[in-house]
């Protein structure tokens, strides 16, 4: 299972903001203008159900993005379907799920 999105992020200086995650591997890559920022690889057992990756982007204009994935609280959550919801400036934007 894979989820790939990608957004922009600000109103003058733009950025491309772009995120996979191979649920099978655990492999989670998020990507700011094409530069990888964050590489995380997660667990399928229920260490932790909930991980934010806030970031900080652009020089003039700087829109607080976290990205908050969450796995269910469930066994092995990590292999169920999972939500990844994008919060910018603190308001929800988007919400993705794993299948």
């Amino acid at each position: 299972m894979r989820l790939e999105f990608n957004f922009v992020v600000g109103e003058v200086e733009r950025h491309s903001i772009e995120f996979s995650y191979k649920q099978l591997l655990g492999r989670l890559i998020i990507k700011v203008d094409g530069r990888r920022l964050i590489r995380d690889w997660r667990d399928i057992l229920p260490f932790s159900y909930t991980k934010e990756y806030p970031l900080a982007v652009g020089e003039r204009e700087r829109p607080y993005v976290v990205i908050r994935k969450t796995k269910q609280r469930l066994p092995y959550g990590g292999s169920r379907p999972q939500t990844v919801t994008v919060f910018i400036d603190g308001r929800q934007i988007s919400e993705h799920r794993t299948r």
